[in-house]
């Protein structure tokens, strides 16, 4: 597990590659407006029958979870100020959790990516604020 900081000490992401062992723990805290968990279970085990209720929520910053399928992605981290941290390359089967800050990425080996965030998507407008025109 590799967690992306900003100058204060923020969190911005964490990545998890491809070889991370998993337990079964949620990575994001308890208050992130995301919830992420990697779980490992032995064959056989149960987990019960179950809905989630509704519950209004609020939702005011928007936060990712990209998971490489196949491919080579390089992701470059921006902080709250919209400066560059660092970059990291990210290839099958890797797990980046965005948190905060301001991310760019590219292309390096054809990709199929999972990407999953809040909804429901309002626009391209509203959703995302470019900082920066290349990597």
């Amino acid at each position: 597990m590799v967690e992306i900081k900003d100058n204060n000490g923020n969190l911005l992401a964490i990545i998890f590659k491809e070889k991370y062992r998993y337990g079964v723990n949620f990575v994001t805290s308890s208050d992130s407006y995301l919830q992420v968990g990697l779980m490992q279970h032995r064959k056989g085990h149960i987990i019960k029958p179950h809905v989630h209720r509704s519950v209004d929520l609020k939702v005011s910053k928007i936060q990712e979870v990209l998971f490489i399928r196949e491919g080579i992605l390089r992701i470059v981290f921006y902080d709250k100020n919209k400066l560059k941290l660092c970059e990291k390359i990210l290839t099958k089967g890797d797990i980046v959790v965005l948190i905060d800050g301001g991310h760019g990425l590219e292309v390096i080996e054809d990709c199929k990516i999972v990407e999953v965030k809040q909804g429901p998507y309002i626009s391209k407008k509203h959703d995302k604020e470019i900082i920066g025109e290349s990597l």
